[in-house]
């Protein structure tokens, strides 16, 4: 399922900060690691760059996968040290 301009209901939640949407879908089964806007956009990425922290822990708690980017691009320290906790090894 898709939203408008081929964002995921995910993307568009996790971009927004709507953490009970967030929640709601990944209880659902909506996929964190899926991209959530073309060409590859990453849900995470989405929630980074709005520095919703509540959101951003939602998606990593649901196994979304931490790219270096996404640490590269950290717009707080807060954020930066929540994704590196969580980079594999």
């Amino acid at each position: 399922l898709r939203g408008s301009r081929t964002q995921t209901p995910l993307y568009i939640a996790a971009v927004k900060g709507h953490e009970q949407v967030v929640q709601a879908l990944l209880q659902a089964g909506a996929d964190p690691n899926q991209p959530g806007m073309v060409p590859s956009r990453y849900t995470l990425s989405g929630a980074i760059n709005n520095k919703h922290v509540g959101v951003i822990k939602l998606l990593l708690q649901a196994g979304a996968q931490v790219r270096q980017e996404d640490i590269d691009q950290a717009p707080t320290e807060e954020i930066k040290q929540l994704l590196q906790a969580k980079l594999p090894l």
